[in-house]
């Protein structure tokens, strides 16, 4: 029958050459349709605020530009906070929404648990995401006294590899510190995020054997790669080898049954989906999740700077902007014209998140081809601006 129709021939050589198999072709195509209905009811379920980027550490690979110990960049006032926050709050369901601190190191400012205290009272679980250099014994019991229910530690590998990513001897040291204080805390849920680099690959079986023997039940892991924003070389990063060694360790991961392993936002990972993750491929920015960052500007991801912004709550609304606004993140028209539009998996990961993409809408890398893409579309270029 095949051969007698060029496009059931076409069809079905699609299938056969496919690299995806087709329950996971069958449960993109459903996926979608999930997507699009969460698109289109947009609700915020995660509130970033980017409470300083002040940092006590000076990371190689750091995709914030504004983060150092010496920024000119002042921390929001908490009062300019809570008054948009006020504004946010009776249009959200505290129950569906968590409010995350981030930074820059978050635990540099003095006044979290009065910000935690406010979200507590107002009715929302809120955390933080932290490097837990100077995180003590003392400062976490009042951080959870003041209501914190979840926090994101980073540790990146064992001690050498992860202290020369972190740009401190004695970051690994305060990190397992911090970890075996939360580990056991039963009103904190704690996630241990690593960054993989090629320094820290070989000694992941080691650091997943310290994180069970610390207790850690939830393990993220992503792999760096290359952004303008970063301080330093790109000497971190993971070539094309490293690369597939990682994920078949995180498929192996997926069926630990003592720790949840997952992974990060690192794009469309091709065959690898839904392997390693709990769900297909799906960036939120600006769906579900949004941010005010440290000067106030609206944004959809603190990976996302003022390129990007949706406006300013010293001048706007934030949930005025928040339904109205972030036509990019919710039509997927800008990715029409992406150069890799031709990529078989194109229909499934639609350009990618934003955050792949430079200040010109070309890719920084594409996992499925790891390799960089090169942008023959300027018409990409001019949609991304407007």
């Amino acid at each position: 029958m095949c051969g007698s129709d060029p496009c059931l021939t076409h069809y079905y050589r699609y299938m056969k050459e496919s690299k995806l198999s087709l329950r996971k072709r069958i449960g993109l195509r459903l996926f979608q349709f999930k997507k699009r209905q969460i698109t289109t009811e947009h609700k915020l379920k995660y509130l970033m605020w980017e409470c300083t980027v002040r940092c006590n550490l000076s990371c190689s690979f750091c995709g914030n530009g504004s983060c150092r110990k010496d920024t000119m960049l002042t921390d929001m006032p908490l009062y300019d906070f809570l008054k948009a926050f006020d504004e946010i709050a009776p249009q959200i369901d505290p129950q569906e929404t968590r409010v995350v601190l981030t930074g820059g190191e978050p635990l540099l400012r003095t006044d979290l648990e009065e910000c935690g205290r406010e979200l507590s009272k107002r009715g929302f679980k809120w955390g933080i995401i932290t490097n837990a250099l100077i995180l003590e014994k003392q400062r976490l019991t009042q951080l959870m006294r003041s209501g914190m229910s979840f926090i994101t530690v980073n540790l990146d590998g064992v001690e050498d590899a992860h202290n020369k990513l972190r740009g401190n001897e004695h970051r690994f040291e305060h990190a397992v510190k911090a970890i075996e204080l939360l580990a056991h805390e039963e009103d904190v849920k704690l996630k241990v995020s690593t960054c993989v680099s090629n320094q820290g690959y070989e000694d992941l079986c080691h650091l997943k054997d310290l994180l069970l023997k610390l207790g850690v039940k939830n393990w993220r892991l992503h792999s760096l790669f290359p952004r303008k924003e970063q301080k330093g070389p790109n000497q971190s990063g993971i070539n094309n080898q490293e690369f597939k060694k990682l994920f078949s360790f995180m498929r192996e991961m997926s069926e630990l049954e003592e720790m949840n392993v997952s992974c990060g936002c690192d794009g469309f990972l091709g065959n690898y989906e839904f392997d390693i993750q709990n769900s297909f491929f799906f960036c939120r920015a600006g769906i579900n999740m949004g941010t005010i960052l440290v000067d106030g500007t609206i944004s959809a991801c603190p990976a996302l700077r003022t390129k990007y912004s949706q406006g300013n709550i010293y001048s706007d609304n934030f949930m005025d902007v928040w339904n109205n606004e972030y036509k990019m993140f919710r039509d997927d028209k800008w990715s029409h014209n992406a150069c890799c539009k031709s990529c078989e998996f194109y229909q499934y990961c639609e350009g990618n998140g934003l955050y792949m993409r430079d200040e010109n809408g070309k890719m920084y890398f594409c996992h499925v081809e790891r390799k960089d893409q090169e942008d023959s579309a300027s018409n990409l270029v001019n949609t991304l601006k407007h």
